[in-house]
């Protein structure tokens, strides 16, 4: 479990999404981005609620350990979220194969 504070508040989150989540700010905060993201937390009595972390480098984030004997909170839509939006940030649609059709080119060509 990791503790995550921003903007004066402290979340409680599993190791896998504090990583993502802070690799993710760091890529915004490297392009002058920002993002909301939706994830859900620990209460200091074991009970899960959503927080809206606010993504951007006016917003730092500080990550620390914490071990709690409660398990982490269920975030596989938020990790999900996360990964696709690294992934589009480090493999733009320009990157990508195109399609291998040559129809355009018969067209084009009239063919």
């Amino acid at each position: 479990m990791k503790h995550i504070s921003f903007a004066n508040k402290s979340m409680l989150v599993g190791d896998e999404l504090a990583y993502v989540l802070l690799e993710y700010w760091a890529m915004l905060a490297e392009r002058a981005e920002a993002d909301l993201v939706e994830v859900r937390v620990l209460d200091s009595d074991g009970a899960v609620s959503s927080e809206t972390v606010p993504l951007e480098a006016a917003v730092p984030l500080r990550m620390r350990s914490a071990s709690l004997p409660f398990g982490e909170p269920d975030n596989a839509d938020a990790l999900a979220y996360l990964r696709r939006r690294i992934w589009s940030m480090t493999s733009p649609p320009w990157a990508l194969p195109q399609p291998t059709s040559l129809s355009h080119y018969y067209e084009a060509f009239n063919l």
